[in-house]
């Protein structure tokens, strides 16, 4: 199968990447061709859609389109291109125009009953404002002292492009649901933590959460995929406060960073099982599809795939973190996911440092470099033994570099060689 994917920033990563994981050929089409996802990819095409050119230049024959975008305009133009080639397209329009609003999510929250934060103004400070039409922490800001969020907002008034709610600092949850009404799945629950921008820095597995909220947060989720007729994947953010757990964000559009993180810990392949949701496997009576689906969804599938490494003796990891890597001349960081988007093509190197693996801009002459970095384990000890080992084996090549007044050691050169990045 080869799968075309619009957008090559950061959901377009994690399509390619899981896709790769499946044994899927990839195409990644973006306007830019600086793009992360570039790097990933079997082949990229620089195109920008637009109303007088729908179909991009020199495009193979694909059998699948991911979106991995949150543009409108051209989200209606690839639906267009998918209608004119007859490609199946692995996209809820219905459902994602009601989840990319938080006003129309939050409604339909209050109308199914399900516990939120408390609005303003009824809420008081601290107060959180985000943005009605975007995701993830782009445009949040946090008011804790009333003065300051009056003088911003006169009259405590929100403006319609803007939602308003009471700041909760507890623990935060995301979990995955994919399917068709009737027949939707929630997927394994992850860990969220954030930067002190509230972007998302690492993602964990398994779960803090106690047996009984795991099974609250899968009907919550599995009851808003119903309730929105969900065709395909979405995605929902709660956060743990008091005792209960209250939404924070929906999403039908393919996810960013927990994917892989639900791959290694558990084998489900959210591309693979995307795709066999949306392009049944052809030729299989109605029994077999059944059985080839949920064995996608359980991880059977996954396990037994092409080209993964699963297949090679690696079952999924019982412990598992998944977290981003800022490095420079003379430190190291760790911020939340928006390093990436910015950092031009990435590479998947296995062993990166001594993780699991890695996708990463990193390059032997270039003394700046960001990575998501992917460490698994059969323990908490383990795990934190191994991230460990590697932080340290990169602060100690940051400081040789720094010192010797080159970019990285001849060793860490010669073993991740061009060849080895590719």
């Amino acid at each position: 199968m080869r799968i075309a994917v619009v957008g090559g920033r950061l959901q377009g990563v994690e399509v390619v990447y899981l896709a790769r994981k499946a044994g899927y050929r990839t195409l990644v089409i973006d306007k830019s061709r600086d793009v992360p996802a570039a790097g990933l990819a079997d082949r990229f095409v620089c195109f920008e859609f637009t109303p007088g050119c729908r179909v991009p230049d020199e495009c193979p024959d694909v059998d699948l389109i991911i979106p991995a975008i949150e543009d409108q305009a051209v989200l209606q133009l690839v639906e267009q291109w998918a209608q004119l080639k007859q490609i199946p397209m692995a996209f809820d329009k219905e459902a994602y125009a009601l989840t990319c609003s938080k006003r129309r999510s939050n409604a339909l929250f209050e109308k199914l009953g399900l516990p939120v934060p408390g609005n303003w103004p009824g809420c008081g400070v601290p107060v959180v404002v985000k943005p009605d039409g975007e995701s993830g922490s782009r445009g949040v800001t946090v008011y804790r002292d009333a003065a300051v969020f009056h003088a911003d907002f006169a009259d405590g008034r929100i403006p319609e492009t803007h939602v308003a709610q009471q700041y909760l600092t507890g623990p935060q949850f995301s979990i995955e649901v994919v399917g068709v009404p009737g027949r939707h799945c929630a997927l394994c629950v992850t860990d969220l933590h954030m930067d002190p921008g509230h972007d998302c820095k690492r993602v964990t597995a398994p779960t803090r959460l106690s047996y009984r909220y795991v099974m609250k947060l899968e009907q919550i989720a599995l009851t808003l995929a119903e309730a929105i007729g969900l065709k395909g994947i979405m995605d929902l953010e709660v956060i743990l406060d008091q005792g209960d757990l209250k939404l924070l964000e929906i999403d039908a559009r393919f996810p960013s960073q927990t994917p892989i993180a639900v791959y290694w810990a558990t084998g489900i392949n959210m591309v693979q099982v995307l795709a066999e949701t949306v392009v049944p496997v052809h030729g299989l009576p109605d029994d077999e599809l059944e059985q080839t689906w949920l064995d996608s969804v359980s991880g059977k599938a996954t396990e037994q795939g092409p080209g993964l490494e699963t297949a090679a003796g690696q079952p999924p990891a019982p412990w598992v973190v998944v977290e981003h890597i800022q490095a420079g001349p003379h430190r190291i960081r760790f911020p939340g996911e928006h390093i990436m988007g910015g950092a031009g093509p990435l590479y998947l190197v296995p062993g990166f440092f001594g993780c699991r693996e890695a996708v990463t801009s990193f390059r032997p002459d270039q003394p700046c470099w960001v990575g998501t970095l992917v460490f698994c384990a059969d323990s908490p000890q383990d795990l934190a033994a191994q991230r460990r080992s590697c932080y340290q084996r990169i602060r100690d090549s940051v400081r040789q570099s720094a010192k010797a007044g080159r970019d990285l050691p001849k060793a860490v050169q010669d073993r991740l060689t061009v060849n080895h990045l590719k």
